[in-house]
């Protein structure tokens, strides 16, 4: 007989035995008792694979927080139209979210005034349109000294901040937002 401390780990054993065959101290009981050890065995076996199911399965959804706080950070121009109708579909199913738009590098090309999408249309609508529904915009300073851009060249519901990155991150370790990157 094959000493099973000494096995690889891969290794598969197949055996077959008869209960009487086993060499263990249940040989030595009387038919019944044996019978009504294994059933017993068996019970408990049968009672910790079903507690490991119910362990196992997955978590039910918890009931959603009352608002969610979200970061969105757009560093890139070919990001807008995405970010736009995501932010759109994330307030469809959460209209009471607190969603932060932050821009900076070519992030906040569709925030200029005379903005237009690859179909040749304004930002502004967009934009203006989710600002009614609460969502903030901020534009780095950085980027505009950079890039030498006026303020009054932004859209008027932007706010201004002095670094994008830094406010990005600021929301989330201060603030507690969620980050999201379109």
């Amino acid at each position: 007989m094959q000493d099973f401390t000494e096995l690889d780990c891969c290794q598969t054993v197949t055996a077959t035995f008869t209960p009487f065959q086993l060499s263990c101290p249940m040989n030595t009981l009387p038919r019944s008792a044996f019978r009504r050890r294994l059933l017993g065995l068996l019970s408990l076996t049968a009672l910790g694979m079903a507690s490991s199911a119910r362990a196992a399965a997955p978590p039910q959804r918890a009931t959603p927080s009352p608002r969610l706080k979200v970061v969105y950070h757009l560093n890139h121009p070919d990001q807008a139209s995405d970010a736009l109708r995501n932010i759109r579909n994330h307030l469809k199913d959460r209209p009471d979210s607190d969603i932060h738009v932050v821009t900076h590098s070519g992030g906040i090309n569709f925030l200029l005034k005379d903005a237009k999408d690859s179909f040749d249309e304004p930002f502004s609508p967009q934009v203006d349109a989710l600002h009614e529904m609460g969502v903030s915009f901020f534009v780095c300073n950085n980027t505009l000294l950079g890039r030498k851009i006026a303020p009054d060249a932004l859209m008027p519901v932007t706010k201004i901040v002095p670094a994008g990155a830094l406010e990005v991150v600021r929301l989330q370790c201060d603030e507690g937002f969620a980050y999201f990157k379109p």
